[in-house]
């Protein structure tokens, strides 16, 4: 009775009216509404102006009484250094209270600090991969994405990307703008997931639009090499400046290259080409540095210098950037520009390969197969087929229907063989028609096997023809008996 007959004075002396209520409550000691005062005065909701330090002493008041949300909202002041000087350690001490209790968001922040090895702690991916989970089976979907990220770089846990996609596709349908974009990149790549540059636009532009820098900078390369979207030069234009306005690597990168090889809406203009990828650069961006050394290869817009190129290729192959730690495989081991070293050349290719850079896992399978270690050729292969390499998807189908290095296995043989002679592949559409015209992993249609024959030999392939006179020879006999 005291509390109401105080909350009715406290109405008629403030002039306090209902939708008030919940500032009463925070005055008389209610931890979830002190709880709200702090988040009205950090958000500047509901009518309150926003103001760090109001907000830090509701929360601290609500925190102290053990509330777990304000515990980590304590926390969060303390980590950036809002309204109080900042203290790592007392964040730290702040979110740990509210991750004993389960909070979701305490969770997570604790396993940032263990996951990037913050205040001096260690890195500790598996303990940080514990507490991500723990915060994402909780529906977070900061952690949802962090679990995905988990699985897709092997942090914590064993690499799987199908395991990545799916917490990745969590984290998105909660709107998540990084779960967006994560997702999108998984699409864009074929990782987990068959590549299909049409959803990943889909995903991309997503988060774009909810102001994700590096998605408005991939929305805008697909806009410039029209992927999963038409063609538009000046969309594409228009994402890769947002991105680069809000002082995105990947997007000061591609303005870069934007100007470097220049459109029809932006002029070919080397010297901002170079101030737009060395403030990428800058910011540790190891595609950067790669450009950087093409334009001194190249000599666009500097003086012509090798030498100076390789030395941006090895900074941005040593960064981890797959592209160029593919170049200096190249180099290392044909000597071009460098002293040949068979060591150094496997190095690179192995780091690039593992990346799944496209041409490094198919050379790396090239290079297995040369040697007669097909078992670990045809893992290779299929990385790269399953990324798109046509050449790639051929080899893996010969594999199957020979049973090298695999189990031999005809229906596999003709799946991988349509993907490459849907693209064009004239030995592709020849293995094919062969198998519609003998029923080898397929039901036996001669009508088929004419069309793929048909196509091969039109393309001048070797054996193409005869196979069709065969297949044509096969078809008048059959008609002929009807």
């Amino acid at each position: 009775m005291k509390k109401v007959h105080l909350a009715i004075c406290l109405i008629a002396f403030f002039g306090l009216t209902s939708c008030d209520r919940v500032q009463i409550k925070a005055m008389l000691g209610n931890a979830e509404a002190q709880d709200k005062m702090g988040d009205r005065y950090y958000d500047g909701v509901d009518g309150w102006e926003k103001d760090f330090d109001k907000a830090y002493k509701w929360y601290l008041k609500a925190a102290n009484k053990g509330c777990a949300p304000a515990q980590n909202s304590v926390g969060h002041f303390y980590y950036n250094g809002y309204a109080v000087e900042k203290d790592l350690s007392k964040a730290f001490e702040w979110f740990s209270k509210a991750a004993e209790q389960g909070n979701p968001a305490g969770l997570y922040n604790i396993a940032q600090f263990y996951y990037y090895g913050k205040n001096g702690l260690a890195i500790d991916y598996s303990k940080a991969y514990d507490l991500y989970r723990q915060s994402a089976e909780k529906k977070l979907s900061d952690a949802q994405r962090a679990v995905g990220n988990c699985f897709r770089f092997g942090n914590g846990v064993s690499v799987d990307l199908e395991e990545a996609v799916k917490w990745y596709r969590r984290s998105a349908i909660q709107q998540n703008s990084d779960g967006q974009f994560r997702l999108g990149e998984m699409y864009y790549y074929g990782l987990g997931v068959e590549r299909n540059y049409v959803t990943a636009f889909k995903l991309l532009e997503l988060a774009a639009e909810q102001g994700h820098a590096d998605a408005q900078s991939n929305l805008g390369h697909c806009y410039l090499n029209g992927l999963g979207v038409e063609k538009g030069i000046a969309l594409a234009i228009e994402w890769t400046k947002k991105s680069a306005e809000q002082g995105s690597a990947v997007g000061l990168c591609n303005l870069g290259n934007m100007y470097r090889e220049g459109y029809e809406n932006i002029k070919t203009d080397y010297a901002k080409a170079m101030q737009y990828l060395n403030e990428a650069s800058e910011k540790g961006f190891p595609a950067a540095d790669y450009c950087i050394g093409s334009m001194y290869l190249y000599g666009q817009g500097v003086e012509m210098d090798e030498s100076t190129a390789i030395s941006y290729f090895i900074k941005s192959a040593n960064a981890g950037y797959s592209e160029a730690q593919y170049e200096m495989y190249k180099r290392y081991a044909t000597g071009y520009g460098v002293e040949e070293n068979d060591s150094l050349a496997g190095d690179f290719l192995g780091k690039a390969a593992k990346q799944n850079h496209v041409q490094a896992l198919y050379d790396a399978a090239e290079l297995f197969a040369n040697y007669g270690e097909y078992s670990e050729a045809v893992p290779c292969y299929t990385k790269a087929a399953k990324l798109g390499h046509i050449e790639s998807q051929w080899t893996l189908g010969y594999c199957y229907f020979k049973g090298i290095g695999v189990v031999e296995n005809n229906e596999t043989a003709v799946e991988w063989w349509k993907k490459s002679a849907e693209h064009g592949h004239a030995a592709s559409q020849n293995a094919l028609g062969v198998c519609y015209m003998n029923g080898y992993g397929v039901y036996e249609d001669l009508e088929l096997a004419e069309k793929w024959l048909r196509k091969a030999y039109e393309q001048g392939f070797e054996d193409a023809y005869t196979n069709l006179m065969r297949c044509i020879h096969s078809q008048v006999q059959r008609y002929t008996n009807y």
